[in-house]
């Protein structure tokens, strides 16, 4: 069993990350992932999820897994979490 990704996977791992340095601040992960201690910090990451989500799904990526019929990709799981990995790392 060939438990390697495929050359698409590894496409979508890099499409994903040139696209986040594109659209997030560079210290991005840094504030996020730290605890929230006020308000403005979360009027910062809501505002920010408001400008990229529409982004994300001008690229079919929130429905990846979707059937196409519904609009989807009808991608594989294991396609979906390559997406969800470099998403949240």
């Amino acid at each position: 069993m060939d438990f390697r990704f495929t050359e698409a996977q590894d496409s979508l791992r890099q499409e994903v990350r040139e696209f986040l340095i594109k659209e997030l601040p560079p210290d991005w992960a840094k504030r996020v992932f730290t605890p929230v201690e006020d308000v403005c910090r979360y009027e910062e990451f809501w505002e920010r999820h408001k400008q990229l989500a529409p982004k994300l799904g001008e690229k079919g990526w929130l429905s990846m897994s979707w059937p196409k019929e519904y609009g989807g990709s009808n991608a594989s799981h294991v396609t979906n979490l390559v997406f969800q990995e470099e998403l949240y790392s």
